[in-house]
């Protein structure tokens, strides 16, 4: 195995030890991940930027070629100037003098004979088999390796190939296979060898009669620790002065607490990320080197504050006792208790954990989880009383009269990972390598039938078939990577860790960068654009957050309102002028996002993405293949009409959603314009003004066949794309009647007819008609348009194909309930003229593009601010303003756990 294989580590090696993982167990990685991926934005952002910690002022200087850490230890009191006391130095374990063999013709080495020195025993651990790479170890199987022993932990990671990651001691993943035992040295394990060489040492010089043995020195001390407080770990790091040690050993004080060690770190590692504290004011650390026989002094301590964010209780005014409403257990124990009893699948609400997280929440976040729930019937009131009673009587605390009477709504974002869509994926790979990735390589989009988009975060995980999908794309692209081909031109450290930051769409950590500095100088570069390309920084978009105090909710970096930017507009990782603003601060308000969306809406990108946004709103996201009357040269002259007709839209035309619907042109070169039956000659797409029959959504050839079946038109098909993606209502699902087992009346008949009969209301006592009146109707406005997208008055009668008959398209659009009428129309034109203009679809429309954007359902924390979004757009119609009040409201900058 070598370095193409990498990913094992640098993805999301979890993912691998199962086929599948859940949206649950996605959370759970999000929180490992975060560990790796989160630096204070503050010091990401500055060319120079002062830290300052409580082991005083620290500077980090940022290069093209390196990063360099000068730190002053020498504070020690806190920011109330309360001295911190530190404790006692560990002292070093009393340990024998080992006779030591010198040359007795070395005045120099004689004095060194009294030296103390580490514990040796020659063990039956010290004398295990050498550890070889690819050997098939068992799990507990103890082997000997760079004078230590070993045993196995895992046997597939130990008896790995690859020794670069796995090699005991030595390689940067062996702690997940191995575990150090014991420490030995080379003078007890190699007799046999050393016997050899002093034998042959001895043949060859017969002067030298006593066996020489070099001495071990101790190592050089380890200085410039540095220790910095980074969301929810310690980030500690030192600088290496020594050449002969095998590890580092880290000392922690908690709140002055007697040191205790922390954790040993291997040679030639000088970083360590500390998440195990708790309950800490005050930490404190030291770092030594050690060898096989000594260990260096103690560093300097640097000493830490940890502010941890602070959660303010609910405010209690007047708190009241009250006998508990028996309507709120009732309520609770019909709606809640299938899912939240002891090993239930919604999880036990009084487990220690659980309880304990939610109380700290309060009770307005516990009302809004609870409002997210997929609960039938369950209304304001219902969601109202089952919080109440969990709040009051499962948790046992207390609800003001204000609190009991009303619940405010939090209007704040999801916080979370998504993962990329294949589209993009491939649009920042093209961007940033100059590659271009085809459909077809890349793991299948997911689109759920309740989402509708493939942005969904909580569909957004990671199987075992697709890592190695993406493995193998990333291994096919490093495989035929040229710099040359590139912006950047040579192959160089620095432009490959130039690479490395449009990747991970923000600046390295210190660690990534000493990680993949080693990387590139110990492989070769399409090894090391594999592990760029498979690390989950890459194929993961990042909206976490650092917590604020004042907010009480998560605020987006400015390197990760970048990305969220660049990929809601563009569909694509930002470039190099949204990196600026982030590096310089300038993504940090509201009113800093939205004068960056206005100038990005602008961008050719925008329309790009706004037109994938449509393929999914019509259902028109399937590749199309050729059919009766349906050319390949068709079908690309329609997908180019829609790109043509939106970039109109936004760059000359109103931007407004009358018009997406309701224009009276189009864009057709001869190949569509023959299709189409319009005069025009033009071998490029051009823009024509048309007719009632054609321009707009509902008008174009792609929605028309997208939505058709092979051969004939599929008014149901049709209708349930109107009534689900425009009108935001969830059909439910066939109930099972096999139309072929329907008897058709003898006398021809449309196919709209046909399915009259047999989903009418007349049909099965009506079990199909309360759905389909629904989709029948709105579909068969769209009949005059044929599977292929031609436009028609007549059509073969379902049942006698020599017949032709009149296609009528009038009919009825009722609302989502089915019992209101909202508009009687004639055709598709009528239709798309009262949609376009009704309070329903453009309130389904923001619906849409939230999902769309932010991979979230709207949900009760987000609702209040989304309906205010939605309230403008419903008189505006403006969809570029729609997608600035979208991106520049709270919700977008700050967000929330919902679990």
């Amino acid at each position: 195995m070598n370095l193409k294989m990498i990913n094992i580590l640098f993805v999301i090696i979890v993912l691998l030890e199962t086929s599948c993982v859940e949206s649950a167990d996605i959370k759970k990685i999000n929180n490992e991940l975060i560990n790796q991926s989160n630096l204070d934005v503050n010091s990401q952002t500055q060319t120079d930027t002062q830290l300052i910690t409580q082991t005083g002022t620290v500077s980090i200087i940022q290069s093209d070629t390196n990063i360099t850490v000068e730190s002053n230890t020498s504070t020690q009191t806190e920011d109330d100037g309360a001295q911190i006391i530190l404790p006692a130095l560990p002292t070093i374990p009393v340990i024998p003098t080992l006779p030591v063999i010198l040359d007795e013709t070395d005045p120099v080495t004689q004095t060194n004979t009294d030296i103390t020195q580490l514990p040796i025993s020659i063990s039956e651990n010290c004398q295990s088999s050498q550890y070889v790479a690819g050997i098939k170890y068992n799990n507990l199987d103890v082997v000997f390796n760079k004078q230590a022993a070993y045993s196995c932990k895992i046997s597939g990671w130990c008896s790995s190939t690859a020794g670069f990651a796995y090699e005991p001691g030595v390689g940067f993943g062996w702690t997940e296979a191995w575990e150090r035992v014991e420490f030995c040295t080379l003078s007890e394990i190699d007799t046999d060898t050393d016997t050899d060489t002093n034998d042959q040492t001895q043949s060859n010089n017969s002067t030298n009669t006593t066996t020489q043995t070099q001495v071990e020195t101790m190592p050089a001390n380890p200085s410039g620790l540095l220790t910095v407080f980074i969301n929810n770990f310690i980030q500690i790091s030192f600088v290496d002065n020594s050449n002969n040690e095998i590890g580092f050993e880290i000392y922690r004080s908690i709140n002055s607490e007697p040191y205790e060690l922390l954790t040993t770190l291997n040679e030639n590692e000088f970083l360590y990320n500390d998440a195990s504290y708790s309950n800490a004011q005050s930490i404190i650390y030291i770092v030594r080197a050690k060898n096989t026989l000594f260990y260096s002094e103690f560093t300097a301590p640097s000493i830490i504050t940890i502010e941890q964010p602070k959660i303010e209780p609910p405010i209690i005014e007047n708190p009241i006792e009250q006998p508990i409403n028996p309507v709120l257990k009732t309520t609770y124990e019909n709606k809640c208790t299938a899912c939240h009893k002891p090993q239930g699948f919604g999880g036990d609400l009084e487990y220690p954990s659980i309880k304990a997280g939610l109380i700290n929440n309060g009770f307005e976040r516990l009302l809004a989880k609870t409002k997210t729930m997929s609960v039938s019937n369950c209304d304001d009131e219902c969601f109202n009383n089952s919080a109440k009673y969990v709040w009051l009587v499962l948790f046992e605390q207390e609800l003001s009269d204000k609190t009991l009477n009303e619940t405010s709504i939090i209007s704040q974002g999801v916080r979370g990972l998504r993962l990329l869509t294949p589209a993009e994926y491939k649009n920042s790979i093209r961007d940033i390598l100059n590659v271009v990735v085809s459909d077809s390589a890349l793991p299948k989009r997911v689109v759920t039938h309740e989402f509708k988009f493939d942005t969904d975060s909580d569909s957004g995980v990671m199987n075992y078939e697709n890592v190695n999908n993406y493995l193998q794309v990333a291994q096919s692209i490093s495989n035929n990577f040229d710099f040359s081909n590139t912006p950047y031109n040579t192959n160089t450290k620095n432009n490959y860790l130039a690479i490395a930051e449009k990747v991970y769409r923000r600046v390295l950590t210190i660690s990534e960068f000493d990680i993949l500095t080693n990387i590139y100088n110990q492989s070769s570069i399409n090894d090391a654009i594999t592990v760029l390309l498979i690390s989950p920084n890459f194929l993961y978009r990042y909206e976490l957050g650092q917590f604020d105090n004042d907010k009480n909710a998560y605020k987006l970096t400015n390197f990760e309102v970048a990305a969220a930017l660049s990929y809601q507009l563009w569909g694509n990782t930002h470039n190099d002028w949204l990196m600026n603003l982030a590096k310089n601060n300038q993504l940090s308000t509201t009113i800093q996002i939205r004068a960056a969306a206005q100038i990005m809406i602008e961008d050719n990108q925008f329309v790009d993405n706004f037109v994938n946004f449509l393929k999914f709103y019509t259902k028109s996201y399937d590749e199309l293949f050729e059919k009766p009357n349906l050319s390949q040269a068709v079908i690309d002259a329609m997908l180019l009409e829609r790109q043509y007709a939106t970039a109109y839209l936004f760059e000359q035309g109103s931007a407004n959603i009358d018009e997406l619907f309701n224009p009276n042109y189009t864009f057709v070169n001869n190949v569509l314009a023959d299709h189409y039956q319009i005069n025009s000659s033009s071998n490029d797409m051009i823009k024509v003004i048309v007719d009632r029959n054609r321009g707009g959504l509902l008008h174009q050839g792609l929605t028309q066949i997208s939505n058709s079946d092979f051969l004939s038109t599929s008014l149901v098909k049709r209708g349930k794309m109107i009534r689900e993606n425009m009108m935001c209502h969830t059909m439910g699902v066939p109930s099972g009647v096999d139309p072929s087992e329907i008897e058709l009346p003898e006398v021809a008949i449309t196919t709209a007819q046909r399915w009259d009969i047999i989903t009418g209301a007349d049909a099965s006592q009506g079990q199909c008609w309360k759905c389909h009146q629904l989709m029948n109707e709105p579909g068969n406005a769209l009949e005059s348009f044929d599977a292929a997208g031609q436009y028609r008055t007549q059509e073969q009668a379902y049942n006698q194909q020599a017949v032709l008959i009149d296609i009528q398209t009038s009919g009825t659009l009722r609302d989502n309930t089915g019992f209101t009428n909202l508009d009687n129309y004639q055709d598709t034109r009528d239709l798309t003229q009262y949609l376009a203009n009704d309070a329903e679809l453009r309130a389904c429309f923001v619906d849409n593009l939230y999902r769309f954007g932010f991979g979230q359902n709207v949900d009760s924390s987000v609702k209040e601010s989304v309906d205010l979004v939605a309230n403008q757009f419903i008189e505006s119609g403006n969809i570029k303003q729609l997608i600035l009040n979208l991106v520049s409201s709270e919700h977008f900058l700050y967000r929330t756990d919902r679990n």
